[in-house]
């Protein structure tokens, strides 16, 4: 991935842009989970626990105990709390990311609730590995910004068109009245 698609994807998303830095497989993992979350709610999941392996293998790397790409998701989050490398909590969040990655992929079922949840859980992991590994020890990051619902999206441009419509239709009702008004007084003078 080109930097500038890098730049476009951190651009397009307030919510995991800080990661543009990271390399571009977790960045792309990320947004592609955010535009997921509504519109297919079962795939966001998969690409969220892709996103969380893809996040650990950095962590793992980063403290030297990356060992192989065979290794599982499981084995690997062992390995970095059994050195203490993932603080509790934070093995908590991986643990949740692969468990729901693993649920939605062999039932095939998710809900955008989930789906978004998830979401959340990711970006307070990439927040956590930014500040734990990252080049930014003091980053701050506001309010989680959950990705638009297209959904929402088409109704407010309906109700804009609908608003719209009913001005002009309003416009030209006067201007019609006007019209029979004319007529009218023309009619008038006539006589």
């Amino acid at each position: 991935m080109s930097q500038d698609v890098s730049q476009n994807l951190a651009a397009a998303s307030p919510d995991f842009g800080f990661l543009k830095g990271c390399g571009p497989a977790l960045l792309q993992a990320a947004v592609a989970a955010e535009r997921n979350v509504f519109e297919d709610p079962v795939t966001a999941p998969m690409r969220l626990r892709q996103f969380g392996e893809l996040l650990a293998q950095e962590a793992a790397a980063t403290a030297g105990l990356y060992a192989d790409s065979a290794d599982s998701q499981l084995d690997l989050l062992r390995r970095l709390e059994d050195r203490r490398v993932l603080p509790r909590e934070v093995s908590d969040l991986f643990h949740d990311l692969r468990r729901s990655g693993n649920q939605v992929t062999h039932e095939g079922v998710a809900t955008r609730r989930d789906a978004l949840h998830q979401l959340r859980v990711a970006r307070t992991l990439a927040v956590w590995f930014q500040r734990s590994f990252g080049k930014q020890p003091n980053l701050k990051v506001g309010k989680f910004v959950p990705p638009p619902d297209p959904a929402e999206q088409d109704n407010s441009k309906e109700r804009v068109i609908a608003t719209r419509r009913a001005f002009l239709n309003a416009k030209e009702a006067k201007r019609e009245k006007a019209r029979e008004e004319a007529r009218a007084h023309k009619s008038e003078r006539s006589l």
